[in-house]
């Protein structure tokens, strides 16, 4: 049976030729990308506590922007919390801006490091890997994976997931 889900050879083809051959700004496509995961949650967890954890590549930033648009719509009444994993220095451009989007709103971010615990919350937002991940996983992104599994969020949502 079909999921709808597309391979990530496939997602990343699609950016590539809506970005170089159509034109669209790689933000253009981030924002309706999580303009659809935030009305997901709001259509189905309007009033629950939302956790955001992010990455500091593309798919943090979807996350960011998804812990932005959630925080912003007076449609959801519940809370969001964002924490990100990963070195700033080493962060994409699109994170970078959506961090900043989402500081000018009034959002608040929290970092993990090693040993941290996560909080819990009704709905987990994955966004720490996505379609780009092509290495295998550093211990301290195993560590905190294993701990995000070990506190069983009721609901999960997984951006640009692979499959």
């Amino acid at each position: 049976m079909s999921t709808g889900a597309i391979t990530g050879t496939a997602s990343k083809k699609a950016d590539r030729y809506a970005i170089d051959v159509l034109g669209i700004p790689s933000l253009t496509l981030m924002e309706t990308a999580s303009s659809k995961v935030a009305s997901y949650i709001i259509s189905n967890f309007s009033s629950s506590s939302v956790l955001v954890l992010s990455g500091t590549g593309n798919n943090g930033a979807d996350g960011i922007c998804i812990a932005r648009l959630l925080s912003k719509n007076s449609s959801f009444t519940g809370t969001v919390q964002a924490v990100v994993a990963g070195n700033l220095e080493h962060a994409s451009w699109e994170f970078l801006h959506q961090l900043a989007e989402y500081k000018k709103t009034g959002g608040t971010i929290s970092y993990y490091r090693n040993g941290d615990t996560l909080p819990s919350s009704d709905v987990l937002i994955d966004a720490v890997f996505g379609i780009g991940l092509l290495s295998q996983l550093r211990e301290d992104k195993k560590e905190l994976l294993s701990k995000a599994d070990n506190i069983h969020y009721p609901h999960v949502v997984a951006v640009d997931d692979q499959i």
